[in-house]
């Protein structure tokens, strides 16, 4: 029975973590075109200095991007058959909530309670009581990154492929970067032909 009720809180806590760090990718593409033929790569660089994000974060991007065509087979090229261009749209999103006010002004120290979870002691009988609930509200900056693929011979967009994820990670470089990771890797899992 210690194993079940282990078990359970190891699936729970999974699910959990993984919940926080929920990341959610998609792709779009020309089904016409045959990825198989395409072979080099090159950054399109003319729209990332135009990025309203800190060259660190370009850096991480631009390396990410990098090791993951190098993983599906392509190699960098001055002459490529692609061209990669990304972009990032963050917004900021607002979560309301209500939460019982632990803050409540009901003293119950005089009955021996001495706690304010919307519990109230009546002589010998303990019953639910009435605690206000106040609005708490949690912030998180939600960003969109877009990973474009442009066939360099016509300038055609060939395949877009796009990520979800939360960006803050309370200052932390190493979640970032492993963020980042994960996040350029969910999006290429979408890339077709190779």
């Amino acid at each position: 029975m210690k194993t079940i009720k282990l078990i359970a809180l190891l699936l729970l806590l999974a699910v959990y973590s993984a919940s926080c760090t929920s990341i959610k990718a998609s792709a779009d593409y020309d089904t016409k075109t045959d990825f198989k033929t395409y072979k080099t790569f090159a950054f399109y660089t003319a729209g990332m200095d135009s990025l309203k994000i800190s060259d660190l974060d370009k850096k991480r991007l631009l390396k990410e991007i990098h090791k993951n065509m190098v993983a599906k087979g392509y190699k960098h090229s001055n002459t490529p058959d692609v061209l990669i261009s990304f972009s990032l749209i963050a917004r900021d999103v607002v979560t309301v909530f209500k939460q019982f006010d632990h803050h409540y002004p009901y003293d119950l120290s005089h009955k021996g309670a001495n706690w304010t979870y919307g519990w109230d002691y009546k002589g010998e009988i303990w019953k639910i009581g009435t605690v206000p609930l106040q609005n708490n509200q949690a912030n998180k900056v939600s960003g969109t990154l877009y990973i474009d693929l442009i066939d360099n011979s016509n300038q055609a967009l060939i395949w877009q492929g796009k990520g979800i994820a939360n960006l803050v990670v309370n200052g932390d470089m190493d979640k970032k970067d492993e963020r980042i990771t994960i996040l350029v890797s969910e999006i290429f899992k979408e890339l077709p032909g190779s």
